[in-house]
C-alpha cells in the first residue's frame, strides 16, 4: 500500500497550530524525527473535522519523505476491516498480514469504527503486538479516547493507552482565524476584517466547518454580493455557534451537541451507543453545575429520571480525577460557555 502523493492539503505545512491541538501538532512531529520511540503508539481523538485525519496523513508522508524505503502503510479501521474479512473468505489470510505487519509505520484512521467487529479487533491486536515488538510505530485516530470506546477489546485498549492519548479540540479564536486566512488565500477571496473575526468566534464546531464557510462565501463573492455580517448569518446559519440571546440551559446543551459532534435530538433520545452516553453525562454534569436547574428540571429535558442525572454527575466527577481527555472536555466547553453566556 502506498502513501498517497504529498500535497499542501494534507502536510504539516497546512496544518494550523494553535492551543486547541498545540501538544498533538508537536508529538507529531516528534514521531517523525524518531519513529518507534517513546511516543508508541500515537493514539490522536477528536470530533469530526478537526483534523484527525490531516494529521495522520502528514505522519505518514514526512516518515516517507524523510526514508523513501520505509514501508508506510495508511489505511482505514473500515478498509482494515473489509481486507481481513476478504483474506479469510479467499483463504489469503497470511497475504493481508504481510501487508500490514511487515510495515515500518502504521496508521490507521477511524479505529473507533472496528468497536463492532470483534475478530477484526484480535487481527488488529495482533498486527500491533508484533510491529510494537519489532519497534515499528504505530499512529491512530478515534472519536473517542480508547477507554470511552465501550466495544474496543480490553487488550486493545491496552495496547493504544499505553502509548500516547492525545486529543484535538474544536478550533478556538487563534486557530479559527489563522485557517480562514489560510482557506481565504488558498480560494483567492477577501472580505472585511471584522467578518472574519464573526466568523471565528462563531463557527467553532470543527475546522471543516471553517473550511466549507469560506468555500460557500465566495460563491456569493463570485455573484458580485457584499459579504457582511447579516449575509453570513444568513448564509451560514447552520454552521454558526449558538448565540447570546439562547437561556444558559439551551446554550450548554448546543455548545455539548457541537463539541461532540451531534445532533442536539440526539442527546435527549433514547440511544444507549458509548458515544452519545458519554455526551449525555457531560451535558447532564455541566447543566447541574452551571445552571440553577433541579435534578428534576434537568432530567425532563433529557426526558430521564432525576436519578441518571444524579448517576451522570457522580460518574462525571469520578472520572475527571484520571480521565485528562475527559477534562479538557469539559474545560473547553466550559469555556465556550462562559464566553458566550456574558
Amino acid at each position: 500500500m502506498k502513501v498517497p502523493p504529498v500535497t499542501e492539503e494534507m502536510s504539516f505545512e497546512s496544518f494550523v497550530v494553535g492551543r486547541s491541538n498545540m501538544l498533538a501538532a508537536r508529538v507529531a512531529e516528534r514521531i517523525c524525527a524518531a519513529p518507534g520511540s517513546d511516543l508508541n503508539p500515537l493514539v490522536v481523538c477528536g470530533g469530526v473535522g478537526n483534523g484527525k485525519t490531516h494529521l495522520l496523513m502528514a505522519i505518514a508522508r514526512r516518515l516517507k519523505e524523510r526514508d523513501p524505503d520505509c514501508s508506510v502503510v495508511f489505511t482505514t479501521a473500515e478498509k482494515f476491516a473489509t481486507q481481513f474479512t476478504a483474506g479469510i473468505r479467499s483463504h489469503d489470510g497470511e497475504s493481508f498480514r504481510a501487508r500490514y505487519r511487515r510495515a515500518d509505520a502504521l496508521a490507521i484512521d477511524d479505529i473507533h469504527l472496528v468497536s463492532s467487529k470483534a475478530k477484526t479487533q484480535i487481527e488488529l491486536m495482533r498486527t500491533f503486538e508484533e510491529l510494537l515488538n519489532a519497534g515499528r510505530q504505530i499512529v491512530v485516530s478515534s472519536l473517542e479516547t480508547p477507554k470511552r470506546l465501550g466495544s474496543l477489546h480490553p487488550g486493545l485498549v491496552g495496547q493504544l493507552v499505553a502509548g500516547l492519548v492525545v486529543v484535538l479540540q474544536a478550533p478556538d479564536e487563534e486557530v479559527g482565524r489563522r485557517v480562514l486566512e489560510d482557506r481565504m488565500r488558498r480560494q483567492g477571496v477577501s472580505w472585511a476584517p471584522e467578518v472574519s473575526e464573526f466568523l471565528a468566534r462563531n463557527v467553532t464546531r470543527s475546522v471543516r466547518d471553517l473550511c466549507a464557510a469560506v468555500t460557500r462565501l465566495k460563491a456569493h463573492v463570485a455573484l458580485g454580493e457584499t459579504v457582511d455580517i447579516p449575509l453570513v448569518r444568513c448564509a451560514l446559519a447552520d454552521l454558526l455557534g449558538p448565540g447570546p440571546s439562547l437561556a444558559p440551559e439551551s446554550l450548554l446543551l448546543e455548545i455539548v451537541a457541537r463539541r461532540f459532534g451531534i445532533g442536539l435530538s440526539d442527546l435527549g433520545g433514547p440511544s444507549r451507543r458509548r458515544e452519545l452516553t458519554g455526551a449525555r453525562q457531560v451535558a447532564m454534569y455541566l447543566l447541574r453545575k452551571h445552571t440553577g436547574l433541579s435534578l428534576a428540571e434537568i432530567g425532563r429535558l433529557f426526558h430521564r429520571r432525576p436519578s441518571a442525572v444524579s448517576f451522570a454527575r457522580a460518574k462525571i466527577e469520578e472520572s475527571i480525577k484520571a480521565d485528562d481527555a475527559l477534562r479538557e472536555v469539559l474545560q473547553d466547553c466550559e469555556r465556550r460557555f462562559e464566553g458566550r453566556a456574558a
